[in-house]
């Protein structure tokens, strides 16, 4: 399968014909039965994943091999349904609207395996001169030291690693691109200094760039129209979730997401 049917998998967003939007009941419903099914047992969704990561890895070394100067670079990944797979935990849910609150209390006990192909990309690109990889996730600061622990469990972390969690709700994925690996003026990344980012990773169109309401519609259109997508930018699927749901609107994604005290 491409990586355009794949990037169609996880943005979510209708059929190449332009369909019309969900209605909102749907679009902020509990994630169905059957894209959990999918997401853990079918084999389509091992062989996408598997060659995001495979067409990734490819990418990474051509792009290594065409600038051999370059000493201080990295890969940006997200965590959840990016390298580590949820959908255990969306099974013991049972189909009910997502609460931060379970998610918490149920990694305290649980580990999430490893989404296929992550393992061999992440291997493949630490044996690159200059290569660093950097995890950058919303999940609380609380949650990163048994988020390590599951990395690390999983075969996915190494030395030198870095994991940047969301501080603040206001602690965007963007600002920690630009603030903390790119320019190096957050205490999190200050050792390891500026970083090039060569490729991103994600299941969400935040996971590379902020798009919000008509902004992420108006790249949808774009790709179906022209295939205008960031070559740097590596989408996994997931029909499971997302600001998809929500018309990518920040103020209610944020709100289904943090809704734990």
């Amino acid at each position: 399968m491409s990586r355009r049917l794949a990037l169609a998998l996880v943005l979510g967003l209708g059929s190449a014909s332009g369909a019309a939007e969900a209605p909102a009941a749907a679009r902020t419903a509990p994630p169905d039965a059957t894209a959990v099914a999918w997401d853990r047992d079918s084999l389509e969704y091992a062989a996408v994943c598997s060659e995001v990561y495979r067409s990734g890895l490819r990418y990474v070394r051509e792009f290594v091999k065409k600038n051999p100067g370059l000493k201080n670079w990295c890969v940006v990944l997200d965590i959840d349904d990016t390298v580590l797979t949820t959908a255990p935990f969306r099974v013991a849910e049972g189909g009910r609207a997502f609460n931060e609150c379970r998610w918490i209390k149920w990694n305290q006990s649980h580990f999430l395996d490893p989404v296929p192909g992550a393992k061999r990309f992440l291997d493949g690109v630490r044996g690159l001169p200059g290569a660093h990889v950097v995890f950058i996730t919303d999940r609380r600061p609380a949650m990163l030291e048994r988020t390590r622990m599951n990395l690390r469990r999983a075969g996915l972390w190494g030395k030198g690693d870095l994991l940047i969690g969301q501080d603040t709700p206001d602690d965007s994925k963007q600002k920690r691109r630009q603030e903390c690996v790119e320019r190096a003026i957050d205490p999190r990344c200050k050792a390891a200094g500026p970083m090039m980012i060569v490729a991103l990773f994600g299941d969400q169109a935040l996971d590379f760039k902020s798009l919000h309401g008509g902004e992420a519609r108006s790249a949808r259109d774009r790709i179906i129209r022209d295939g205008a997508w960031d070559p740097r930018y590596f989408v996994l699927p997931n029909p499971m979730y997302g600001a998809w749901t929500v018309g990518y609107s920040t103020e209610k994604w944020r709100a289904e997401n943090r809704n734990c005290p």
